[in-house]
């Protein structure tokens, strides 16, 4: 899984440091992280960094009037900055405002769902976001708390698997949650585990600790592996993906989405 690993603007010195780790991308955030009255002065340090422009930005377009306000995004996309994570737009009539505005199709954005009201809107007109976003994620603590429930595993289960089948209609990448919780490695291995499972592409990292043991987590085993290549050896002798009829291989037919599962294992490890 690829790792969107959020720092906050307050800690801007330590993105070279960043650099140096296997890191995927980089989200620098100036909406949790950063009060308002430190903001102007943040933005203008970001403006100038050599390497911001390279990373994501979470920016808040959204006023606490639940109001569209694009004026601090707007002012990065005139600096020449093109990544944005795009939180809290709380209705589809707020995300079409937002597309509607800014040249969308020369920027790279990754949408946080994080309203039930847009949730429930995107499944009925997801398809008219072709070409809209590089991927589609859950901001899964912001939503639970707007629903009131217990935040838990079996409670955002089905969320994320929606976001997840959203993506994966526009041909795009799948995010998942972050997790808040640094005290439990095992809890956060668990969660590694289901969201890959699930099939999601990439991971929110907010802790240095939940970056090494992802870059630790075995997520295909040499069996896995083994298998894997032993499929695809036995499709090429049959001549080849597009060329071969179903088989047995040790028990299990083997079809076309058996086929794709192997060549993802063989890719992971190239």
């Amino acid at each position: 899984m690829n790792s969107y690993f959020f720092i906050p603007v307050t800690k801007l010195h330590k993105i070279d440091s960043l650099n140096t780790k296997s890191i995927d991308h980089i989200i620098i955030d100036l909406e949790d992280s950063v009060k308002a009255s430190e903001r102007d002065e943040l933005v203008q340090n970001l403006y100038f960094h050599r390497s911001a422009k390279n990373h994501y930005l979470r920016v808040p377009i959204v006023s606490s009037k639940n109001k569209l306000d694009l004026s601090l995004i707007e002012s990065f996309v005139v600096k020449g900055f093109t990544k944005f994570v795009l939180p809290k737009l709380n209705s589809k009539k707020q995300l079409d405002d937002f597309l509607s505005h800014l040249n969308f199709n020369t920027l790279d954005l990754i949408l946080l769902i994080e309203s039930p009201r847009l949730y429930l809107e995107l499944q009925a007109s997801i398809m008219s976001y072709v070409n809209c976003f590089k991927a589609l994620s859950l901001g899964s603590h912001d939503f639970i708390s707007i629903l009131g429930s217990t935040y838990n595993e079996s409670n955002i289960f089905y969320l994320r698997q929606m976001v997840l089948i959203m993506a994966r209609s526009l041909q795009i990448e799948a995010i998942d949650v972050a997790s808040m919780d640094l005290r439990s490695n095992d809890e956060f291995k668990n969660e590694l585990k289901v969201g890959f499972e699930m099939g999601f592409d990439g991971k929110y990292i907010i802790h240095p600790n939940q970056l090494e043991t992802l870059l630790d987590y075995k997520f295909y085993t040499k069996e896995d592996y083994d298998k894997a290549l032993a499929i695809i050896n036995e499709v090429e002798l049959k001549g080849g993906k597009e060329e071969f009829d179903p088989f047995v291989f040790k028990g299990q037919v083997v079809e076309q989405p058996h086929i794709n599962a192997a060549l993802k294992v063989l890719k992971f490890y190239k």
